[in-house]
């Protein structure tokens, strides 16, 4: 999976791109430890993420942990089919931001 963020005022956006699975998630946790420090808000954009395993939702929800223990908030963007009916399932959709 690669990763590329943009940090824009006090709003951290990380396009992801490939699978969120259980070898990309400590990834993703390790890339944005210390570039969500002090933002405001993590948009996590799934544009190009077409798979995701429950490893990859307990990433997203330390993330979502991490930024409400600072102040801030999480949101998913962008999110497929397929991702958005594991969120439905597990009933996550009702606890994260998501927006289209």
């Amino acid at each position: 999976m690669t990763i590329a963020t943009t940090l824009e005022d006090q709003t951290l956006l990380a396009a992801l791109d490939g699978r969120l699975d259980t070898s990309s998630s400590p990834e993703l946790l390790e890339a944005l430890k210390d570039q969500s420090a002090g933002v405001e808000t993590l948009v996590l954009d799934f544009e190009q993420i077409d798979y995701i395993s429950s490893a990859g939702i307990r990433a997203v929800l330390i993330l979502h942990k991490q930024m409400a223990a600072q102040g801030g908030a999480l949101i998913l963007r962008h999110l497929n089919s397929s991702v958005m009916s594991v969120l439905k399932m597990t009933k996550l959709d009702t606890v994260f931001a998501i927006e289209k």
